[in-house]
């Protein structure tokens, strides 16, 4: 049987495909991916953690590697940490987003830190040193495919190279996973999802088949760490860690195309003469990129190989992405960036990708691969723990202009109204009636004399009884912490009443 519980683990898709070979996952069914919460009547315990640290450096501009680093140590530590994920002697794939070098619309080159459209190499670098901690005699690569420019010459101007990123023993360029369109490439292995997973149309794929193609090295390593940008886009809403792979780690020499490279007001001169008729990387000609379609092909590509842990680079944020649109009135890619300086970590890229879209603005149950893919994450905020920063407290709305991404956008106009009735301790119990109007609250945190209990409230809020055994006696006050659907905010401290 194909567990959920294996989605992010190492063993996901079992015995790995020999050559170039298909390997086609055993059969699953949808039910056994819902895997239950612990419930007792209207309490339950978050399936999982997002950790989100915020950086006191007031510019994103202005942090160096050693604030970088403590702020993706913070954020890494607060959801879990890597221990148990990375092991020693383990290949581990590092996969940042190097989507372009230079914007279209304006021509702009970018530079390698804190840029907000690509993945801060120092952020990377972070990364790789508590992966190397934990993995000295392992192998770490850095593997990626950009959207326009080639790949290794954007991945040298955003300074991904050995003099950067020492902890690093390879650089993997997707492109280079065989000739266009070698499909028995021995650079390339095949993964085959079961009928009742994949949802993709097999012919709307370039091999008519239900075979999907990955980059043999990249799907062989024992982890992958994803490490998006955070951002929106004008296709898919926002582009966070699920994007990041289930896009950008499918081999351009077979979801590209093939032509003269075209010269732009982004492109250098240089790389005509240098590369000539090559491999075009942008994939949208051979992915479908409406809307629904896009929202099908992500979801069947995460699953072939779904990361093992997130971390999110939001030193800076930007808007209207990827590449900023021409008719848009911030025309510069400073005009829109937003100085997040931010991390997000966790292990389940579902639920960090939907606390990606709340703090940009978005409304994750409108963004469709997070909905095609439910079944396999925690896409509902009222039922993760956030472990840091609360996302009230970060959050910015980022603008979108046009595209059909941007109707995922969230309209924040309004917050959630909620009373705490009573507080009352009898016995070992804390009794609370939390009253607010219909569809105000989706979830109760507690704060019993400023310490957070574990367990969540989702329902039933007039009548919670909390048991907080030895402790009950020495309790003075409660915290009431209520959220709606989108982690908007409110909060009341009572002092506690007894009954005899």
């Amino acid at each position: 049987m194909w567990n959920r519980a294996l989605l992010n683990r190492r063993h996901f898709l079992g015995n790995m495909a020999a050559g170039a070979g298909a390997l086609v996952l055993p059969h699953v069914a949808i039910e056994s991916l819902l895997a239950a919460v612990p419930k007792t009547n209207n309490i339950i315990w978050p399936r999982t953690t997002v950790g989100i640290a915020r950086s006191q450096v007031s510019r994103a501009k202005d942090m160096n590697f050693a604030d970088i680093k403590a702020v993706v140590s913070k954020a890494v530590e607060r959801a879990g940490g890597l221990k148990g994920i990375v092991r020693n002697k383990d290949t581990v794939m590092l996969k940042p987003n190097l989507m372009c070098l230079y914007i279209n619309s304006s021509g702009e080159k970018l530079y390698p830190e804190a840029n907000g459209v690509t993945t801060d190499y120092r952020v990377t670098r972070a990364v790789a040193q508590l992966v190397r901690e934990l993995n000295p005699k392992g192998k770490i690569y850095v593997a990626e495919s950009s959207a326009f420019q080639q790949t290794r010459p954007t991945m040298v101007a955003l300074n991904y190279t050995r003099e950067h990123l020492p902890e690093v023993d390879g650089f993997i360029c997707f492109e280079e996973s065989g000739k266009y369109e070698q499909w028995d490439s021995p650079k390339l292995t095949t993964v085959t999802l079961p009928k009742d997973v994949g949802i993709y149309p097999d012919h709307m794929k370039p091999n008519k088949s239900p075979e999907f193609y990955m980059n043999k090295l990249y799907y062989n390593a024992d982890v992958v760490i994803s490490i998006p940008c955070l951002k929106n886009h004008h296709y898919a809403g926002i582009t966070g860690a699920i994007k990041n792979v289930a896009i950008g780690s499918s081999p351009p020499n077979i979801y590209g195309r093939r032509g003269a490279l075209t010269v732009t007001k982004a492109t250098p001169k240089y790389m005509l003469e240098k590369w000539g008729p090559m491999i075009i990387l942008e994939r949208s000609k051979k992915i479908n990129h409406d809307r629904f379609y896009l929202g099908l092909w992500m979801h069947d590509y995460y699953l072939c190989k779904p990361p093992d842990f997130v971390v999110t680079d939001g030193l800076q944020g930007s808007q209207n992405g990827p590449d900023i649109p021409s008719t848009c009135k911030q025309k510069t890619i400073e005009d829109n960036q937003m100085n997040m300086r931010l991390i997000l970590a966790g292990k389940d890229p579902i639920a960090v990708d939907t606390v990606h879209a709340l703090a940009i603005g978005f409304d994750p149950y409108k963004v469709n691969h997070l909905v095609n893919l439910s079944a396999f994450g925690c896409a509902d905020a009222t039922r993760l723990r956030i472990n840091g920063d609360p996302v009230h407290t970060i959050r910015k709305d980022f603008e979108l202009l046009g595209g059909r991404g941007s109707e995922s956008k969230l309209d924040w106009t309004g917050r959630p109204q909620m009373q705490v009735a009573s507080a009352l301790i009898k016995d070992s119990k804390l009794q609370l009636c939390v009253k607010s109007e219909p569809n105000h609250i989706h979830m109760l945190e507690v704060l019993v004399d400023g310490i957070r209990r574990d367990e969540v409230i989702v329902g039933g809020f007039e009548n919670v009884v909390l048991d907080l055994g030895a402790e009950a006696r020495a309790v003075r006050e409660v915290t009431v912490c209520g959220y709606d659907r989108y982690l908007r905010y409110a909060a009341q401290t009572m002092k506690i009443g007894r009954k005899a």
